[in-house]
């Protein structure tokens, strides 16, 4: 994720949102271990990805896990000051 190229950060962090695993986990354990510049790669690649579009529809999601999943992308935004995403969706006419 710390690569230089934007289309290869692009691509890891898709490939990382197909793999079966916590995602949910994988979001607050970046958060909880890493420096600022690893948090603000992984959310900036979140969001060049498409994964934050993605996951801000699910928030209200009756599904627990999704919900959870998307609060937990959207704590990562925040503590990467990268907050711009989040804004669009809350002010976007419906």
């Amino acid at each position: 994720m710390a690569d230089d190229s934007r289309e290869v950060r692009r691509l890891r962090a898709r490939s990382l949102s197909r793999l079966s695993f916590d995602r949910a986990d994988a979001y607050v354990r970046v958060l909880e271990t890493s420096d600022d510049e690893t948090i603000q790669n992984v959310a900036k690649a979140c969001i060049q990805a498409g994964i934050v579009s993605q996951n801000l529809d699910r928030l209200t999601n009756s599904d627990h896990r999704q919900s959870y999943e998307t609060f937990s992308l959207i704590c990562l935004l925040s503590k990467a000051n990268m907050n711009e995403p989040v804004f669009e969706a809350i002010f976007e006419p419906c």
